[in-house]
């Protein structure tokens, strides 16, 4: 099989190394275009899904950059002209 192929050679190279954590992810072997000698190449993609399962998503949103860029003109020298009230 392809995958057991690749991944024999990445590991002997030393690019990749074996894992049993629980937070490893499967690699799939995509083929790519035939390129120009007609040789068949892959692509290594992991498959996040499961991983992004166990995680913890952001409790802190990122702010608005519209609404940081209206606030901004109105400031001059660090301090705010008039209050800033979001709408």
């Amino acid at each position: 099989m392809e995958v057991h192929k690749q991944g024999k050679n990445l590991l002997q190279e030393g690019i990749i190394e074996e894992s049993n954590s629980p937070w490893n992810s499967p690699i799939l072997l995509v083929p790519k275009k035939l390129d120009a000698s007609g040789q068949q190449k892959f692509r290594l993609v992991l498959d996040y899904r499961k991983f992004n399962e166990k995680t913890v998503g952001n409790a802190y949103t990122l702010p608005d950059i519209t609404e940081i860029l209206e606030i901004l003109p109105r400031f001059s020298d660090g301090v705010p002209s008039d209050r800033y009230e979001p709408q």
